[in-house]
């Protein structure tokens, strides 16, 4: 007898499922297998499986067992078994063992179905990927792409999907390539197979071949434990021993299978994949609910993933699939008995995204519900970020939308009985969500009887601290009313459900005094409210009733009221000018005095809305205080003689009659009425009487200034006086017409012309004329077309040329494209310049002789058509000409020479290329020359301001060449990769940087993806964007079926145009025109960007006192305003229009601009600011500092956040994001619909009771009505879906029953309404008018509603004009709908001023009465696009390209900076709190003249980094490269460059971080994890070397939460970041020490700047130490460091072999 063997089973797995299986499987051994008949015979262990625990379904875990437990190396017989035994064994011995990994996925993967892995076997030969599908039922079929089980689409391909997965898993084989136990020099990775093994009862025979080859029953996978069989799979490669080794050694997949990367799989369905934790588990483990989305999306197609576990319900009806279909499908039902009977509540509800199946509800079933963008639980809500911003006026608000929606579901006869947290979702647009509906109370439906007791999860949630008596039975509605109380007292007090908030709602609730106190008392009370619809009235009764008072407030007038009699403070001068019963108009000391008699308005309410709304224009204009306006010096209301006056200065000049100039001054003086009427419009005012005797001209040094005179004249009507003179012939014109045709008319008798009537000197003025005449649409709206006849813009020049020589050719005219004719120079053989002019018509040769400066002749043109992308990129410069080229015997250039010899452009751009090009002298000035700058560090002279030496253009020609050369800056980025396809179809593009070029259009744009072929003569369209699913660095194409996708490659640029604007540059081209148009609210503004501007500043008497900064001080944060920080707020509050504030890294600027706005609001009174930035992440975090600053300081703000992407960026901001502002308007003028339908009909005597009922029965069978008519009407109509077409009949069922319980029996559904409404009238006595009345009110009520739903409908304008905080960044801003250019903010703050281009500036600038920009022009340049920089260059002449050309472009900010005006306006900040005191004094003494001050000491950079390589432990470290084999970069085509040895040791030091316990294990560390941020940044100068890095970075095997803590980025992305450790590769170094753009100091200064603690410089000093590179500031940093001597601060390391030296 054999020995008894007992199995002890010790449960680990993580698993249930695949524990009971393998208990199961076990036990299910046959006697002859334990127990043999002669001898004892070891039981075959199974293979073994690495199981992650991931997504896999009950089905697919007992698959998996199977699989372990058949390819199993088996047990060798031992003796008296046989050769039977022998010869089954024959086939599968030598193939095992296998190893297998199942349920897990890739984390680094971004297309998480390519990602997920349901197993994969490591055979003896290959490496086996199993996809299992347990379908059953209907057969499976498949078009190619995707597969059907009977008619139901079941998704794409399984097999095109696993296919994907062996592409993936083989490029993380490649990383191991050599190391497995088959590897051969010729094949070093192992082969993979796949295969789908469907585990169901669907038969897949119908499958197309190409399918069927790779899917098998899971009865055939297993038979592939047979060695032939598995050779016939796969094939005779099997066969060959070197294969069959793979086995020998599992390590290296355990190392694949089992590193960091590796994560549990996926829940998923429907290609929705839920998040690794769950955020909602039901108490009993009856379900866990998940957010899930879809892929490549953020913030879009989010959905509620619940997946139940049948097994923990202990009752039969959740054993059996009919039963569990009927738990699951009860809230299904409830939801779609919501849907028939209120279609808006069905709407708030969470809907199914999937529908249960009978039959096919597992034990693991998963159910799928919308969500909308931002929904959060009640507790996320309410006890976040969210609940603390709702003023009390909001919550309650809130409260009462949440009781309405309950009152909707009680009044269509739904319990819901579970009220909680789990159960309500809210949002900061207040769309409210309801959802877990499984144990409703349902009177149609039978109930779930005492399963609800196992589903429930709250149930009466005021049970235990709220009890009833015993004897009181409370009904569903009741309970649910109670429960409502609770959460009603939680939004209000901003806390979550909690046993400890609801134990002080207990205590609090008693002694609350406020009046819904009492209502929530009677809630919870042993009389609760009998339902929602009660507990609603009740509270709107309670609820104080805020009256709407349409009477005027006379306190308004009090600011504006002088206690004066105005002819006793301002005695005349002599006579008066004007005296009559109205008006008096007189001199007093100078000044001119105005005083309106009578005009004090009493208790005339329609006169006081006039005088003050003349009061606000006349105190705006005073602040604008326009020049062509005689300033004002004092107005109000003379309260003792009860009159306006306004006290202004007196302007002694000429009218417009009186006027002797010559034909050009008259132009000028035009000119400039124009300019100023236009000006005057941009402001939002109009005159409405101009005359010639309203303007006055002053003559200074030739210099004539125009004067307007009564631009605001008070009227008691409102309206303007105007004569009819120069007023328009038609009737009913606008003030702005009036006022254009005066100038007009005014313009033609200044000229001496007749007005409309031709004339000889002026014709085209006189054809304006006419034409306004004769276009009555457009009549005298614009002076655009007056302007430019009055300027009618130049011909091109054509000059003559003539080309000698014997072969003759056809005259050929090559015209300038858009004002460029493009010109390149080349060294010709005899030693000259070869100039080539390239235009429309063809190509020029001409030779420019060095010696005599001048052209001599040219050869032959050749014809051509087009203008090619690289005659322009290949352009030095462009000219505004054309040329008229012909044959003769000798050439003639003179005429070339001519033009030629006085372009200043052209003169120093060729000489810059002889100089260079054919003499070889270097370009100057140039940094590197000896001459300019002596080699120490403390010079008085700077780099920036060298730098600042380089001739640069003029503004108005800088600003003009944008405007000019913005139609080639398309908004675009580069291809990081090939495109890449999803398995929905769907295409995308990833690209590096830091900027959405997409956030420039709006929402709804349609926009196009454009490519341009290499000559850039052609452009084809790759796609349209779909904007909704794009994010940064990721570009996402709506399905397009066209072969120019397949275009795109990596490094291949990518273009985007708007359908609708054609361009998002349309808005910054406008913007900076009326600039340059002097029309902005700062008329003048573009003359303070000059960089020779000695402008002197306005100056405000405003003076900031000590207690008032303290007011910003946080010492419990560590936060106080220095002493340069409030010299600077003083400075640049006292000191404008155009002020500045340089923010050097880490000086608290973000920290000053929110204490700057909080003063300008709660002292200055400022009415609005409009605070705008290149970047969302920037304007957001000044934005949330503000309204910290405001909460805390108890200052109440408006404000709203303008953006195009669909969800707010900001949790702070979510309330205010616009879309969100508009949704809880919509939302609270829907619940109070009634109540406000009922006030107004007060108004008009109608009885309240009366319009209650006739409301609520429009708003409630009459909503149902119409819907039935909309569905019956229009029954072909695609707008309406489906579903409510299929709803028809019931609907008609549902609305003749509800028409029945208001007492109308068998009447046909467009009856009911009129006699409802008659039947109402009879019982109220209304009258005909009285009933037409009360329905034109409700109707106005509805489509009001109706329009508020429009998403067409522009609410933005309105609240870019009614909120005092505008915010959002600098080109979105300018978005049309938003309407920034027609408002006028009294402060406009840009930040991150020095990197934003002029055009983008103009946006916010043009609007501003004040203007602040933020920034600092020491950091990075402005963000041109390539294309258009060169673009730039060519028309302003200037040589340079890349970098360079940054540097010699310069930033608008600099300019301003570095001028006369700026040193009165702008201001610096100098205490730096980001970088340790070594890092900081490097950067202020090589980049900031050692201005900067260090707020940080030693001891407030971590004590973490002890234990690192002693070459590290310096505060700032250089690891010298020079001596390493292979130091020298390497150059790719475009011109970046990498270096491999800088890499490498880079990877080095990122490995000694890695395994630095003390560093890895801190406090610092760990803070960056949680907060999912990084410690260690890698800058790299030049983006080769950051793909480089990249590159090697991802091919190591990282702890994964080293390689969180890692950023790889290059120099240009980090503007505005900071991490603990900076790590900067250099990577220049060659033998001729060559500096390229590094002798530049801006990028290095950023490069440096962003290091906290630690910064480690990587790179070949000997480049550095070259005499000709001593003045770049690379040099100065490691000149600096070398005359240090304190090693704990500054260290050079020379590293040799890999070792330092």
């Amino acid at each position: 007898m054999g020995i008894r063997q007992y199995y002890i089973i010790k449960y680990t797995h993580t698993n249930p499922l695949i524990f009971f299986t393998n208990a199961l499987t076990l036990f299910k051994f046959n006697k002859s297998q334990i127990f043999g008949e002669r001898s004892v015979m070891t039981t075959k262990k199974p293979m073994n499986v690495r199981d992650w625990g991931g997504g896999l379904t009950t089905h697919e875990v007992e698959a998996i067992e199977k699989i372990k437990h058949t390819f199993c190396q088996h047990p060798t017989p031992t003796k008296g078994q046989g050769l039977k035994a022998l010869e089954a064994l024959k086939n599968t011995q030598s193939i095992f063992p296998w190893q297998g990994y199942s349920g897990f996925r890739f984390a680094d993967v971004k297309e998480r179905k390519e990602g997920e892995f349901d197993l994969v076997i490591i055979t003896h030969c290959n490496v086996l990927i199993v996809e299992l599908k347990h379908w059953n039922g209907e057969p499976i079929t498949d078009n190619g792409l995707r597969w059907y089980k009977g008619e139901k689409d079941m998704d794409y391909s399984p097999v095109e999907i696993t296919r994907k997965k062996v592409f993936l898993l083989k490029k993380k084989l490649e990383k191991f390539r050599g190391k497995f136990g088959n590897s051969t020099e010729k094949f070093p990775i192992p082969k993979i197979e796949f295969l789908v093994v469907m585990t169901g009862n669907s038969d897949f025979s119908g499958l197309s071949d190409k399918e069927k080859m790779h899917t098998i029953s899971l009865d055939e996978f297993l038979a592939l434990a047979d060695n032939q069989k598995f050779t016939e799979r796969f094939g005779q490669y099997t066969k060959y021993s070197n294969n069959r080794t793979l086995n020998k050694d599992f390590s290296v997949f355990d190392n694949i299978f089992n590193g960091n990367t590796v994560k549990p799989k996926s829940i998923n369905i429907n290609g929705y994949y839920a998040d690794d934790t769950p955020i909602f588990s039901h108490p009993k483990g009856v379900f866990q609910e998940y957010i899930a989305q879809t892929e490549n999306t953020k913030n879009q197609d989010k959905a509620l993933l619940r997946r139940w576990n049948f097994s923990k319900i202990n009752h039969t009806q959740a054993q059996t699939p009919d039963g569990r279909y009927r738990l699951v499908s009860r809230e299904y039902d409830v939801l779609n008995h919501i849907k028939l009977q209120n279609k808006t509540l069905y709407q708030d509800c969470l809907n199914y995204k999937t529908t249960p199946q009978k039959g096919e509800i597992t034990a693991e079933h998963i159910d799928l519900f919308e969500l909308f963008p931002n929904q959060k639980r009640f507790n996320q809500f309410v006890g976040g970020t969210n609940g603390e911003n709702l003023s009390i006026e909001r919550r309650l608000g809130l409260v009462q939308l949440l009781l309405d929606k309950f009152a909707q579901l009680h009044k269509i006869g739904i319990a819901h009985r579970d009220l909680g947290e789990h159960s309500i979702w809210l949002s900061p647009d207040d769309n409210i969500a309801l959802s877990s509906f499984a144990t409703a109370y349902w009177q149609s439906e039978q109930t779930v009887g005492d399963i609800r007791e196992i589903l429930s999860i709250s149930g009466d949630l005021a049970k235990n601290h709220f009890p009833i008596l015993d004897n009181i039975q409370l009904t569903p509605y009741q309970i649910d009313c109670r429960a409502w109380a609770i959460l009603a007292w939680q939004i209000i007090q901003s806390e979550r459900i909690s046993p400890n908030s609801l134990d002080k709602m207990q205590k609090n609730l008693a002694n609350e005094s406020e009046w819904y106190g009492n209502v929530l008392k009677i809630a919870l009370s042993n009389k609760p409210f009998e339902n929602a619809n009660e507990f609603l009235d009740n509270f709107n009764q309670n609820q104080p009733e805020q009256a709407v008072d349409f009477s005027f407030d006379f306190s308004k007038l009090e600011s504006f009221a002088h206690d004066i009699n105005h002819s006793r403070a301002y005695r005349e001068d002599d006579d008066f000018i004007v005296e009559n019963g109205e008006k008096e108009v007189y001199r007093s000391n100078g000044l001119l005095v105005k005083a309106w008699l009578g005009s004090y308005p009493q208790q005339d309410q329609q006169k006081a809305r006039a005088v003050l709304n003349w009061l606000n224009n006349i105190d705006k204009l005073a602040q604008l205080s326009p020049d062509y306006m005689p300033k004002i010096c004092e107005f109000g209301i003379a309260k003792k003689s009860g009159c306006l006056f306004t006290v202004s200065d007196f302007i002694d000049g000429k009218t417009w009659q009186d006027l002797n100039l010559s034909d050009e001054q008259k132009i000028s003086l035009i000119q400039k009425l124009i300019q100023n009427i236009e000006h005057l419009h941009s402001l939002g005012f109009t005159h409405g009487d101009l005359k010639p005797d309203n303007v006055l001209v002053t003559i200074n040094d030739d210099n004539a200034q125009i004067h307007i005179l009564d631009i605001l004249d008070f009227c008691p009507t409102g309206k303007s006086q105007f004569n009819t003179a120069y007023s328009p012939e038609f009737d009913h014109a606008t003030e702005k017409q009036r006022d254009n045709f005066a100038v007009m008319k005014m313009a033609c008798e200044l000229l001496g012309m007749t007005w409309n009537e031709p004339s000889e000197h002026y014709p085209d003025i006189a054809e304006v004329i006419s034409q306004e005449y004769s276009d009555s649409a457009t009549a005298f709206i614009s002076l655009a077309r007056f302007k430019d006849a009055l300027n009618p813009k130049p011909t091109t020049p054509m000059i003559n040329i003539t080309v000698g020589g014997r072969d003759s050719f056809s005259p050929i005219e090559i015209y300038p494209e858009n004002g460029e004719l493009f010109v390149q120079f080349q060294k010709s053989k005899q030693g000259d310049v070869l100039v080539q002019f390239i235009g429309f018509g063809g190509v020029l040769k001409a030779f420019y002789s060095v010696q005599d400066r001048q052209f001599t002749h040219a050869l032959p043109p050749i014809e051509r058509t087009h203008i090619s992308k690289k005659d322009r990129d290949s352009s030095i410069i462009s000219l505004p000409l054309g040329l008229s080229v012909v044959h003769d015997s000798y050439s003639e250039m003179s005429e070339l020479n001519q033009a030629l010899r006085d372009n200043e452009q052209f003169q120093h751009t060729i000489s810059q290329f002889i100089n260079q090009e054919i003499f070889r002298q270097p370009e100057t000035p140039i940094i590197e020359n000896d001459d300019i700058l002596e080699n120490e560090i403390d010079d008085n002279q700077t780099i920036a301001e060298i730098q600042a030496k380089i001739i640069r253009p003029n503004i108005y020609e800088l600003w003009r060449a944008i405007l000019e050369t913005e139609t080639e800056a398309l908004p675009s980025v580069t291809a990081c990769d090939q495109l890449i396809r999803t398995e929905q179809g769907e295409i995308y593009i990833t690209y590096d940087g830091e900027i959405d070029p997409l956030n420039s259009f709006k929402k709804d744009e349609i926009v196009e993806a454009i490519g341009k072929s290499e000559d850039g003569g052609k452009t084809f369209v790759y796609g349209t964007v779909n904007l909704a699913k794009s994010t940064l660095n990721e570009v996402h194409l709506k399905k397009h079926k066209d072969k120019n996708t397949n275009r795109i490659q990596a490094d291949i640029p990518i273009y985007f145009q708007s359908k609708q604007n054609k361009a998002s540059f349309t808005r910054r081209k406008n913007a900076l025109q009326r600039i340059l148009d002097s029309e902005s609210v700062v008329k003048n503004l573009a003359q303070y960007f000059d960089e020779h501007c000695v402008l002197p500043s306005e100056k405000h008497e405003i003076q900031v006192s000590d207690d008032e900064f303290a007011r910003y001080d946080q010492p419990e944060k560590n936060v106080i305003l220095n002493k340069a920080q409030r010299h600077a707020f003083q400075k640049l509050i006292a000191n404008g229009p155009l002020s500045l504030l340089q923010g050097p890294p880490g000086t608290g600027k973000t920290e000053f601009i929110s204490a700057f706005v909080h003063y300008l609001f709660d002292v200055q009174k400022v009415r609005n600011i409009l605070l705008v930035s290149q970047s969302h992440e920037a304007v957001n975090t000044a934005a949330e500092r503000i309204r910290k600053h405001c909460q805390r300081l108890g200052t109440d703000l408006q404000l709203v956040r303008f953006s195009n992407r669909e969800v707010a960026d900001s949790e702070i901001l979510e309330d205010v994001f616009s879309p969100n502002l508009v949704g809880q308007k919509r939302r609270q003028l829907n619940v109070n619909k009634i109540n406000n339908i009922c006030g107004l009909g007060r108004s008009m005597g109608l009885p309240e009771r009366y319009l209650r009922e006739r409301a609520e029965i429009a708003f409630d069978i009459g909503v149902q009505i119409r819907r039935y008519e909309k569905i019956v009407n229009n029954s072909n109509n695609e707008d309406i879906d489906e579903d409510e077409k299929r709803l028809h009949k019931k609907l008609e069922k549902s609305i003749k029953e509800q028409a029945k319980t208001l007492g109308l029996a068998s009447v046909e559904i467009n009856e009911i309404l009129p006699n409802l409404i008659a039947s109402l009238d009879n019982q109220h006595n209304i009258q005909p008018n009285e009933s037409e009345q009360a329905g034109k009110l409700i109707d106005l009520t509805q489509d009001m509603l109706e329009a508020l739903s429009n998403e067409r409908t522009n609410y933005d304008e309105f609240l870019a004009r009614s909120h005092q905080l505008v915010i959002g960044t600098c080109v979105g801003i300018g978005q049309r709908h938003i309407g920034i250019a027609d408002n006028i903010y009294d402060w406009v703050i840009v930040d991150e001023a020095a990197r934003s281009i002029s055009s983008e500036l103009a946006i916010a600038m043009q609007s501003g009465t004040r203007i602040l920009l933020v920034g600092d022009h020491k950091q990075l340049p402005p963000l041109y696009s390539e294309e258009h920089k060169n673009a730039l260059a060519r028309r302003l002449g200037i040589s340079k390209r890349g970098e360079e050309l940054d540097q010699a472009l310069g930033s608008d900010f600099e300019r301003v900076f570095l001028s006369g005006y700026g040193k009165q306006t702008c201001a610096t900040l100098k205490t730096q709190y980001r970088m340790a005191p070594a890092i900081g004094r490097l950067v202020s003494v090589c980049f900031y003249d050692n201005v900067l001050e260090n707020g940080k000491s030693d001891d407030d950079v971590p004590n973490i980094y002890f234990s690192l390589p002693e070459k590290l432990k310096a505060s700032v470290t250089w690891l010298d490269t020079t001596s390493l084999p292979n130091a020298y970069h390497e150059q790719v085509k475009n011109g970046s460059l990498s270096n491999r040895a800088e890499a490498d040791e880079i990877i080095k030091l990122l490995e000694s971080f890695a395994k630095d316990d003390t560093f890895m294990n801190s406090e610092a560390v760990q803070t960056c994890l949680n907060k999912n941020e990084q410690a260690i940044g890698v800058i790299c100068m030049y983006g080769e070397q950051k793909k480089l890095i990249r590159k090697k970075f991802n091919e190591r095997s990282w702890d994964e939460r080293f390689r969180r803590l890692v950023k790889i980025d290059s120099v240009d992305s980090y503007q505005g970041k900071e991490n603990r450790v900076i790590i900067l590769s250099i990577a220049r170094h060659d033998k001729t020490h060559s500096t390229g753009f590094l002798h530049l100091p801006n990028r290095i200064n950023v490069a440096l700047s962003r290091a906290m603690d630690k910064l480690i410089i990587v790179g070949a000093k000997a480049v550095w130490e070259n005499p000709k590179n001593k003045q770049t500031p690379l040099a100065k940093v490691l000149k600096f460091m070398q005359k240090q001597t304190n090693p704990h601060h500054y260290a050079i390391h020379t590293l040799k072999n890999g070792a330092k030296k």
